[in-house]
């Protein structure tokens, strides 16, 4: 069992690493696997808009993340301050994402997202390219979302920021085979493969994990991603691997059967990316807002330290790190992540003044190992590309271990509180004004507060721009 005194860094003192933020809950389709179409959330048994009043105490907030995911479970460009929203934020330096179904997306709105500075994705849910599975799921045309998604392509600079994500189910693996073609031909290089989460019975009803010889279709889609030069980006790809491989292992990640005393869920959304809905009800993650018993606190009554750093997170926290019986109830019924070892006793600090992040030749990165677990040369840490995570770089340079791995830190052996090296270098893209890294365990986590940002406007310079002011986690 995890004890308490892992606290010391379990909990940050100011602000987490991103924000995801629900503008509104009202939705212009009836998606089958939504909880907002069965009325799962708490914010969707009265659907409405966001308050002025809330998003007034959240703008300062996301300024001290530096980041914010405005996704929820409804229809953002429903809200008509969304725009406006957008451009407040723009303003402020605030790194923004979000997620739309792309058919409220006119021409004009996508003349005014192209002019907009921190954008760093645009997601368009779209689950199939195919009209009589799009309405199966989705209840409307997909030419309107297609459109939308044309609008977007034609007004903006770098098709970069947009990606496309697809829910797989039963109903649409098939047609996702000719999704890449598409995506190519409209400039998009990044396509999210999302797994899907049984939020009713529809979607257990969808489950590859009850149809595990589709997934044939799985490698055809790796392949005309492949030709097409399309990057595959799977949120969920441990558990999807494994439904494939064997899905007998694969029932870690469904139901709530622990493998042993003190394990737990292998989660660190919590310390990383809360999630506000549109009354203002904070919670550990978007998931948890189905129930009234995750609920840490409320921006309309309490300031965001209150809440954050309240004793309703922190026993939330604890109870993850404990494990065991000490599970919050929401996250034992989470299809997600597996049980196991918390990916928390592996953490890092980086080191800003012992970096050397500018200049001209090789670059280096320094942290300090503040988890609880010595890290060895067989412990796959890497820098790794993000914000989105695992993006191709247009920095690849022939020495790093791929276009989204850069480095291996170089000592044999970092014991707690001992310093790591990472050393690099970067190709000269002279257009590429900047990048977003950070530190990977390979199949465990995104280490939290480790992403930091490459900048590299006319020749090689950079430096390094914390995502969080203080001392992980779609």
């Amino acid at each position: 069992m995890i004890k308490n005194s892992i606290d010391a860094f379990s909990v940050t003192r100011d602000a987490p690493q991103c924000l995801q933020v629900e503008v509104t809950s009202r939705c212009n389709l009836k998606c089958k696997m939504c909880p907002l179409t069965t009325g799962d959330t708490l914010s969707s048994t009265k659907p409405d808009h966001m308050s002025d009043i809330i998003w007034e105490d959240i703008v300062p907030l996301a300024k001290r993340c530096g980041e914010i995911n405005l996704t929820g479970y409804g229809e953002p460009f429903l809200n008509p301050n969304f725009l406006p929203l957008l451009q407040n934020l723009d303003r402020e330096g605030v790194r923004i994402g979000f997620s739309t179904n792309g058919t409220l997306l006119t021409p004009e709105i996508a003349r005014e997202l192209a002019k907009l500075k921190h954008i760093i994705q645009i997601n368009f849910s779209i689950d199939s390219p195919k009209q009589d599975s799009y309405r199966f799921i989705r209840g409307d045309d997909v030419e309107k979302a297609l459109s939308g998604l044309k609008n977007l392509t034609a007004a903006i600079d770098d098709p970069r920021v947009i990606t496309i994500s697809s829910v797989l189910m039963t109903q649409n693996i098939k047609d996702l085979v000719h999704f890449p073609k598409l995506l190519n031909e409209l400039g998009i290089q990044n396509f999210y493969l999302q797994g899907l989460l049984d939020y009713n019975d529809q979607c257990t009803e969808q489950q590859l994990f009850n149809n595990g010889d589709l997934f044939i279709y799985l490698d055809e889609i790796y392949k005309q991603c492949e030709k097409f030069s399309i990057n595959i980006l799977m949120p969920l790809s441990d558990r999807l691997l494994l439904e494939r491989r064997s899905p007998k292992e694969a029932k870690s990640y469904f139901g709530n059967e622990k493998s042993s005393p003190g394990e737990t869920k292998q989660c660190n959304v919590p310390w990383e990316i809360p999630f506000i809905d549109r009354e203002g009800r904070v919670f550990p993650c978007c998931n948890a807002s189905r129930n009234s018993d995750a609920i840490m606190g409320n921006l309309r009554d309490e300031k965001w330290e209150q809440v954050w750093n309240g004793p309703a997170f922190k026993a939330f926290r604890n109870g993850l790190l404990e494990g065991g019986d000490k599970v919050p109830s929401i996250c034992q019924d989470c299809h997600a992540v597996s049980w196991g070892q918390h990916p928390l006793l592996y953490a890092a600090k980086i080191l800003p003044n012992e970096s050397r992040l500018s200049g001209r030749g090789q670059f280096k990165l320094v942290v300090q190992n503040i988890g609880r677990e010595s890290w060895t040369q067989n412990d796959p840490i890497y820098i790794a590309t993000a914000a989105p995570r695992d993006v191709r770089s247009r920095f690849t340079h022939s020495t790093w271990l791929s276009p989204t791995r850069v480095a291996h830190f170089q000592e044999s052996l970092v014991n707690p509180g001992e310093r790591a090296t990472f050393e690099f270098e970067l190709s000269k893209h002279f257009q590429t004004e900047q990048e977003n890294f950070e530190l990977v365990y390979e199949g465990k986590l995104w280490m939290p507060k480790t992403q930091f940002q490459v900048k590299v406007p006319w020749g090689i310079r950079a430096r390094i721009n914390h995502f969080i002011p203080a001392a992980m986690e779609i």
